[in-house]
C-alpha cells in the first residue's frame, strides 16, 4: 500500500537522526518532504498525520506512534534485525497485572509517592508514553517541570491514587517505595493492605522493563584496543544509576552484571549497575524483545543497540566498514 512505501523514507530520517532532534529535523525538511507527500492519496496521508499528531500535548510538534515506530524499525533493518513480536510494544500490558508490574518498575525507577500524590518523571520527548499511561490507569495530570525538558504525570485524587495503588501494590522489588506507601499510611486511607515485597523473576512480567525506561540507559563503546587488526574494539552495555542498591542487587541476580559506587561527596553516593559481557547483553536482548521498553527514546536507543549487537554477533565490528557503520550509529546516539 502507498502508506509501506512511505515508511522506508521515514525509516531513513529515523535512523538518521537523534531521538531528540528527530521533531525538528522533520520541521526543517518539511520543503522537501511536502513534494513528497503531495503524491500521497489524501485518506493515506490522513492516517499518517493520525500517526504523528500528539493529541492534547503542548510539549511535542510531532511524536512518534509506537506501532508505527516498530514498523519503521522493521522497513529500516530488514527481517534479520526484527524483533520477535510484531504486535505493539504495549499489547502484552492489556491485562492489569502485566501492566501493574510495569507500572511498579517505573515508579521505583524514577516516581514519586508522597502523602497526596504519586508521580512519574518523564523527558518531555516521551510524552507520548506519558499520554498512554494517563489514558490506560483513567486518571492523571501532565505537568512541566519548570525551565526542564521534563513532564510528570500526576495522580492527586483519592480514586487516582487508589488506582494507582491497586495496580502497583505487592511488585515493587525493593524497600524505599514501600517505607513511603507505609509512611503515608496508604493502607488506612485507600482501605487496603500494603502487599510485602514481592520475590519473582524478573524474566516473567515487564517490571525490568518501566524500570530501564525510567533510569535504564543503552550505550555503546568504541575502545583502543592492541589485541584487534583494527586497533579498536567495540562494547555495548546497559547502565542504570540510583541512590538505593536494592533493585539493582534484583537485577544482578536476574541477568547478571556489575554494581559499583559512585560516591559524590563523603556522604552521598550513587549505585550503578552495568552489563558487563556479551552474554548479558544477550540475556537483555532476549528479555527487552519480549518487553519491550516503551518510551519511544529508549525504544529507539535499544534497537539501535541491538543493531550494534547483532553487528558484533557476525563479527562485522571486526571490518573496517562495520567499524564505521558502528561509530555513525553512535554518533546518533544519545540519551
Amino acid at each position: 500500500t502507498p502508506l509501506v512505501s512511505w515508511a522506508p523514507v521515514m525509516g531513513l530520517l529515523l535512523f538518521n537522526c537523534m531521538p531528540e532532534t528527530l521533531n525538528s529535523a522533520l520541521v526543517h525538511l518539511q520543503p522537501r518532504l511536502g513534494r513528497v507527500l503531495g503524491k500521497i492519496p489524501g485518506p493515506i496521508l490522513s492516517r499518517m498525520q493520525e500517526y504523528y499528531k500528539q493529541s492534547a500535548s503542548n510539549f511535542y510538534f510531532f511524536s512518534l506512534n509506537q506501532t508505527l515506530a516498530r514498523q519503521l524499525v522493521s522497513v529500516h533493518l530488514g527481517p534479520r534485525y526484527r524483533a520477535d513480536k510484531s504486535e505493539p510494544k504495549n499489547a502484552l500490558l492489556k491485562d492489569d497485572e502485566m501492566f501493574g508490574y510495569y507500572l511498579a518498575g517505573l515508579i521505583e525507577g524514577d516516581g514519586y509517592i508522597g502523602e497526596r500524590e504519586i508521580s512519574i518523571a518523564f523527558s518531555d520527548k516521551d510524552a507520548k508514553n506519558a499520554y498512554w499511561l494517563k489514558e490506560r490507569i483513567g486518571y492523571g495530570s501532565i505537568m512541566p517541570y519548570k525551565g526542564k525538558a521534563a513532564i510528570r504525570l500526576c495522580f492527586y485524587s483519592k480514586d487516582a491514587r487508589k488506582r494507582v495503588f491497586e495496580l502497583i501494590n505487592g511488585k515493587f522489588v525493593a524497600p524505599y517505595k514501600m517505607f513511603n506507601l507505609k509512611r503515608y499510611e496508604y493502607d488506612l486511607k485507600l482501605n487496603m493492605p500494603i502487599l510485602p515485597i514481592k520475590e519473582f523473576d524478573l524474566w516473567s512480567n515487564p517490571w525490568f522493563a518501566g524500570f530501564a525506561d525510567a533510569d535504564g540507559s543503552f550505550g555503546i563503546d568504541i575502545k583502543e584496543s592492541k589485541t584487534h587488526k583494527l586497533g579498536f574494539n567495540v562494547v555495548i552495555h546497559l547502565r542504570i544509576k540510583q541512590k538505593f542498591r536494592e533493585a539493582l542487587d534484583v537485577i544482578k541476580t536476574a541477568f547478571g552484571g556489575n554494581i559499583s559506587t559512585i560516591y559524590k561527596d563523603d556522604v552521598r553516593q550513587i549505585f550503578a549497575y552495568s552489563s558487563t559481557s556479551f552474554k548479558i547483553s544477550h540475556n537483555m536482548i532476549k528479555y527487552f524483545d519480549q518487553f519491550p521498553p516503551l518510551n519511544d527514546s529508549k525504544y529507539l536507543h535499544y534497537i539501535r543497540w541491538r543493531k550494534v549487537y547483532l553487528m558484533i554477533q557476525e563479527k562485522k565490528h571486526l571490518t573496517k566498514r562495520g567499524l564505521e557503520n558502528i561509530r555513525d550509529i553512535k554518533k546518533n546516539f544519545r540519551d
